[in-house]
């Protein structure tokens, strides 16, 4: 089995939360919380712009089911193009 890494997204060993959470930094507890924010609201953002990319196709007159493959297809495409874009899945940091 030979591993392509052109076509998979780049696998973090250790997360940036990780890495702060072993070092003895004053305030890392802050520092984590304003990452936990940040990361949602770069989460919101994503949504959002695939919400609006999906209602403008439907506005066009596509039908929905035709809209939500173009839309999928707009993510994979942005994605193979360098964009890196993380899964759309939500983060465990999120609660809802």
């Amino acid at each position: 089995m030979q591993y392509n890494a052109q076509s998979q997204q780049p696998i973090e060993l250790i997360t940036p939360e990780e890495w702060l959470m072993f070092q003895d930094l004053p305030n890392d507890e802050l520092m984590l919380e304003r990452m936990k924010i940040q990361r949602h609201t770069d989460y919101v953002d994503k949504v959002a712009k695939v919400i609006f990319q999906y209602t403008e196709l439907i506005d066009g007159g596509m039908a929905p089911d035709d809209a939500l493959l173009a839309t999928a297809d707009m993510m994979q495409s942005g994605q193979s193009h360098g964009q890196q874009q993380e899964p759309l899945d939500v983060p465990p940091s999120v609660g809802f």
